[in-house]
C-alpha cells in the first residue's frame, strides 16, 4: 500500500509509495492429500476463477498503465491516473471534496508505484485467493474484497485526509485475516500439522510486516492501510465463513464480530461524512498540518515547508 505525494504525481519524477479421521466424535482434516482436498474443495465441481480474473486484472491494468506513460518504466506509477487513487481530498491548489467519488475505494487496487510493488503483492495475493475461494466461494471472496475496500478506505481517511494511496496490499492483508479467521472457526476440524501449515502462513506474512516496518521503514508505505486491511478482513470473515462441519455459521463469532463492526461503521461513517474540513486527530507518527491543502483550509495561507 503505497503513498502518493501530489508534487511528486505531476512533475512525473518520483512518487511517494506511500482427510479425515475419526477422533471422539470430531470429524478432522488431516494434512494428506485427500485431507486437504476435501477441505479446500479441490476435487468439486465449483469452479474457481475469480483468484485469477482478479489477478489478471491487476497485471491488466498495470501493464496497460505503461503505455500511457511519457516514456514506459517499471519503475513509474502505473496507470499514472490520479483519478484511480484513493483519498478524500484532490491535490493542491485544488484541494477538492473527492469523497463521494466512490470508486476510488476499489480502483486504487489496480494502481501500483512499480514492478516491485505489484510483484510483491500480486504473488501473495494470488494463492491467498485461492485458498479463500476454494475453501468457501467466489462470492465470500468479492464480498471479503468489496466491503474491505470500503471500511478500510473510510477508516485511513480518518487518520490521514490528505494523502493519496495506491495497490493492494490492504486486500492481501484482508485475505490473511480470514485465513485467521477459517482458523478460529474450524480449527478444531484440522490436524496439528494441518494447523500449523496455516498458521505459518499466516505468521509470515505477519513477520514480514514487523520486519518492514520495524527495521525497513518507509514513509512511503502506508503501513496502517495493511493493518487495519486485516483487521477488517479478519472482522467480516468471522461474520461470514461458516462452520465447516455443520454448514451453519458461528454464532459466537457472528454476534461479537457484528457489533464491533457496527460500533466501527457509526463512528467512521459519521466522520468519514461531516470531518470536513478534515482536521489533525493527532494519530501516532502522523502530521497532517504540513499539508499544504490543510494550511489553507485553517490558516488561508501556505507555509514554504508544506507538503503539495
Amino acid at each position: 500500500m503505497n503513498i502518493i505525494n501530489e508534487h511528486e504525481q505531476s512533475n512525473g519524477n518520483n512518487i511517494i509509495i506511500e482427510s479425515s479421521a475419526e477422533n471422539n466424535d470430531i470429524n478432522h482434516y488431516a494434512f494428506n492429500p485427500n485431507g486437504l482436498r476435501s477441505y479446500y474443495n479441490i476435487n468439486n465441481n465449483n469452479k474457481k476463477f475469480i483468484y485469477i480474473v482478479f489477478n489478471l486484472l491487476v497485471w491488466a491494468s498495470y501493464i496497460t498503465g505503461l503505455f500511457y506513460l511519457d516514456e514506459i518504466s517499471i519503475e513509474k506509477v502505473s496507470p499514472k491516473f490520479d483519478k484511480f487513487f484513493y483519498g478524500i481530498v484532490s491535490y493542491y491548489p485544488d484541494c477538492r471534496d473527492i469523497r463521494f467519488e466512490l470508486w476510488r475505494f476499489f480502483t486504487m487496487s489496480f494502481v501500483h508505484a512499480n514492478i516491485t510493488h505489484i510483484s510483491c503483492n500480486t504473488v501473495i495475493l494470488f494463492p491467498l485467493m485461492y485458498i479463500i475461494e476454494s475453501s468457501y466461494n467466489y462470492k465470500i471472496v468479492l464480498l471479503i474484497y468489496g466491503i474491505v475496500s470500503i471500511y478500510s478506505g473510510i477508516s485511513y481517511s480518518y487518520v490521514s485526509p490528505y494523502n493519496k494511496v495506491i495497490g493492494c496490499s490492504h486486500i492481501v492483508f484482508a485475505y490473511t485475516g480470514s485465513l485467521l479467521a477459517d482458523y478460529a472457526i474450524n480449527s478444531k476440524y484440522m490436524d496439528k500439522i494441518m494447523k500449523k501449515m496455516l498458521l505459518f502462513i499466516i505468521f509470515i506474512i505477519i513477520f514480514i510486516e514487523i520486519i518492514s516496518f520495524f527495521f525497513l521503514k518507509s514513509d512511503n508505505i502506508a503501513y496502517f492501510y495493511h493493518w487495519i486491511g486485516f483487521f477488517y478482513g479478519f472482522i467480516i470473515s468471522l461474520i461470514f465463513m461458516w462452520d465447516k462441519r455443520t454448514n451453519k455459521y458461528n454464532y459466537k463469532y457472528l454476534l461479537i464480530s457484528t457489533n464491533i463492526l457496527s460500533m466501527l461503521s457509526v463512528f467512521f461513517i459519521y466522520t468519514y461524512i461531516t470531518n470536513w474540513t478534515p482536521q489533525n486527530i493527532n494519530f501516532p507518527g502522523n502530521n497532517i498540518s504540513n499539508s499544504c491543502c490543510y494550511q489553507m483550509f485553517n490558516d488561508n495561507q501556505i507555509k514554504n515547508n508544506c507538503r503539495l
